[in-house]
């Protein structure tokens, strides 16, 4: 999840373009120095060194992105990110994760800035920069800004806390945002913006809208819910502020408020799980989901008020996965929330959840005040609850379900 779709958001949503370009022409260079003047005057950072501008083809972008996502992904890593969102139900078992990226990506950008060259590539097949061109240019140029004077390779956006990668990116976007909407505001004329709205609205976005939700929302997420992060900081200062105190979660982009009064979210340990199932079992992957991705989580099979609700108590979580030598699978996710009420919310609402998943089929075979367990075909489900404590155990068998119990003395009882 966090190599897979928080790249897709970096690459496409940061908007843009790559490759090995064309020679640029006069009308195209006089455009780029004029948006990239306007980004300067709009967000009141001077370019500290040039950037350098590259153009290419939609044919030559498709070409770049197939070889990018080979290169950055090995097929590995796509299929495990695969088996823990199929195991999440956030998108269907006969997915296939690695080419509907490939599909969105190329069906999407339209230019971006290479934080790794330094390098700002621009799409254009058509020798000259229209209304939705520049608006892009607009935003790209932010980032190339936002590199030379908070350095965009410091951020959070690789490792095993996706949820702080996308609470990072939600700045770095809604600051992109915010200024590419300021440019068009001041810039462009009435007539080019709806020119660039109509343009945009016009585009392919048959691969996207068949995307599961949750890839959906997670492409969208640091750019909607960014512009309403980075209002609230107090423009532009605020949000330079900000890249150096660098909001924590998504809970923190949902609810600015949080950010303001430094409600950080807990680190959630996970005892050593290879352990406690003994040979043949290994950790291929652990991660934070964060209040967004828990709602969109039980989303999937609980209705969307209760779901938000649920979410929203939200104080920090870890999930493992774990699969053995016959390609058995286990997913183990702790969640701690703000109080035992907000834990009960959500262990409610998972109780909801199975029951809609199950249709009621399978078999409960545990079931305490804050205990649930389920058995179904090459399934055992665990849920329990320890005051502000959550746990959820997905396990192929039983057995599976009481060792990894041991390893949490305080859910083994």
């Amino acid at each position: 999840m966090k190599r897979v779709v928080l790249c897709l958001v970096v690459v496409l949503l940061i908007a843009a373009v790559a490759g090995g370009g064309c020679a640029s022409s006069d009308p195209l260079k006089s455009d780029l120095d004029s948006v990239s003047a306007a980004v300067v005057e709009i967000r009141g950072l001077t370019p500290k060194e040039p950037v350098e501008y590259n153009f290419i083809t939609t044919a030559q972008l498709r070409d770049l992105m197939g070889s990018e996502i080979e290169k950055e992904y090995p097929e590995q890593d796509v299929q495990t990110e695969q088996d823990v969102l199929v195991l999440l139900d956030l998108i269907p078992a006969d997915q296939d994760l690695g080419a509907m990226l490939l599909d969105i990506l190329t069906e999407q950008v339209a230019g971006f800035y290479d934080d790794d060259t330094g390098q700002l590539y621009v799409v254009t097949d058509k020798g000259a920069m229209g209304p939705m061109e520049k608006a892009t240019l607009a935003h790209e140029y932010t980032h190339a800004l936002q590199d030379q004077y908070f350095d965009l390779k410091s951020l959070p956006l690789d490792g095993d806390d996706s949820d702080a990668a996308v609470a990072a990116l939600s700045l770095v976007e809604g600051d992109a945002v915010l200024t590419q909407s300021t440019y068009m505001m001041q810039k462009l004329t009435r007539q080019e913006v709806e020119a660039a709205l109509q343009e945009s609205q016009a585009e392919d976005m048959e691969k996207f809208e068949a995307a599961p939700a949750f890839v959906r929302e997670n492409l969208l997420f640091p750019y909607v819910e960014g512009v309403n992060f980075v209002l609230d900081l107090g423009v532009w200062d605020g949000i330079n502020r900000a890249y150096s105190d660098l909001p924590q979660s998504s809970e923190q982009i949902l609810h600015p408020e949080k950010y303001q009064e430094r409600d950080e979210p807990q680190d959630v340990a996970m005892p050593d799980l290879e352990a406690a199932l003994g040979p043949g079992w290994r950790l291929l992957d652990t991660d934070v989901l964060g209040e967004l991705n828990l709602r969109l989580y039980l989303e999937a099979f609980v209705p969307g008020a209760q779901a938000e609700l649920a979410a929203a108590g939200w104080d920090g979580d870890r999930y493992a996965y774990l699969k053995d030598a016959q390609g058995n699978k286990t997913l183990v996710m702790r969640s701690v929330w703000d109080s035992d009420g907000e834990a009960k919310e959500f262990f409610d609402a998972y109780v909801t959840f199975v029951g809609q998943k199950s249709d009621g089929a399978w078999d409960l075979v545990l079931h305490k005040d804050m205990e649930r367990q389920w058995k179904a075909d090459n399934l055992s489900l665990y849920l329990g609850r320890n005051g502000s404590d959550v746990l959820v155990i997905i396990a192929p068998e039983p057995a599976v379900v009481q060792k990894v119990r041991a390893a949490f003395p305080d859910f083994s009882g």
